[in-house]
């Protein structure tokens, strides 16, 4: 499969996430995504705060603690813990500095997405998470990542993918990661 193509006729969001998750990678070989999955859910063109509901702001920053309460003034310190903590209409806010991946398995929902948002122009994930990816969305739906870079890469930068073909994700929004 090259850049540009899709595994499924007419679907305009496989070319998209191809072109966002497979660029970074392609020194390593490896795509974004798996052929298998199903991704009509996954969308490049919506604003980070297009699908956000009414939730909870969390902090992340490389002086914060995993023990805080994630707020602006005492943050988490990984992106790990603030996936495991959030729930749907949530957002964390990534300051900048180098982090470990993360493995995202919680979803959102309708209008009430869980939103990982960079902060600044230097968020950068440096190490893969527990599955090799440096990030993970594992059967999750309504999900936003925006801003992260994405460096030191093993296997993949972003890695989206269903729990089987018959559970498609949704609502998942990639944008203006590098």
């Amino acid at each position: 499969m090259r850049v540009g193509q899709s595994t499924r006729s007419g679907t305009q969001g496989v070319r998209n996430v191809a072109l966002v998750l497979c660029v970074p990678v392609l020194a390593c070989g490896r795509w974004g995504y798996d052929a298998h999955d199903a991704l009509s859910g996954v969308r490049t063109d919506a604003a980070p705060d297009d699908a956000r509901g009414a939730g909870t702001d969390y902090y992340v920053a490389t002086t914060g603690d995993d023990l805080d309460p994630g707020t602006e003034t005492q943050p988490w310190a990984t992106l790990q813990h603030a996936a495991d903590i959030m729930g749907p209409g949530d957002r964390v806010l990534v300051a900048d500095g180098r982090y470990a991946g993360v493995a995202a398995s919680t979803s959102g929902q309708p209008g009430a997405a869980i939103v990982f948002q960079a902060l600044g122009s230097a968020v950068i994930v440096n190490q893969p998470s527990s599955s090799g990816d440096h990030m993970r969305v594992q059967a999750a739906s309504y999900l936003v990542v925006a801003g992260f870079r994405f460096e030191n890469l093993v296997q993949r930068a972003i890695s989206v993918g269903g729990a089987a073909v018959t559970q498609p994700i949704q609502g998942v929004v990639l944008r203006n990661n590098v």
